[in-house]
């Protein structure tokens, strides 16, 4: 597991420096934006509807996040494929965690009621859905289309068990 973050770090920092550098900028802004409508209109719960839609963001960023290394990973080795789950599960989770704590200090600064509550559902949320859309996208590593049908049928609360059992199946060895 230790092995798949280090290596999934690395991967993401050389084939994606632009990548990350412009997306530090558009959530910065994004979050800029998002506080100035919050401040302007008096709407401080608007916050935990700021921070679900960041957190959707992300997740759409994880299923498309290309997964060259773990499909080579998965062709030398295919009984696996939990471990490689595991792993990018605890890579996504440091950089959301890093990510989460960086935006609720901007809008910490900014906000004076901002309960814990509205912050440890958001997160908790994200952690089942993270898990949820890694699941799918090691499962269908090599169907694309079918990653993101899944992925929008997340919106229909009772397909995601039949997913989940499916998705099982597929990584089953």
């Amino acid at each position: 597991v230790r092995g798949i973050v280090l290596r999934e770090f690395l991967s993401l920092w050389r084939e994606n420096k632009k990548y990350i550098i412009r997306a530090l900028f558009n959530i910065t802004l994004i979050n800029i934006i998002l506080i100035l409508f919050i401040i302007n209109n008096g709407k401080e719960n608007f916050f935990i509807w700021a921070i679900l839609i960041q957190n959707f963001i992300f997740l759409t960023f994880v299923m498309s996040y290309p997964t060259f290394n773990n499909v080579k990973l998965m062709d030398s080795m295919p009984c696996k494929a939990f471990y490689i789950l595991k792993g990018e599960f605890v890579f996504w989770f440091i950089i959301f965690l890093f990510y989460f704590i960086f935006v609720v200090s901007i809008y910490s600064v900014v906000l004076t009621k901002i309960s814990i509550l509205s912050v440890v559902i958001p997160f908790l949320l994200f952690l089942i859905l993270l898990g949820y859309v890694l699941l799918i996208r090691i499962a269908y590593v090599e169907n694309r289309f079918i990653r993101t049908l899944i992925y929008i049928f997340m919106f229909i609360p009772i397909t995601i068990p039949f997913f989940i059992y499916s998705s099982y199946r597929e990584l089953k060895c």
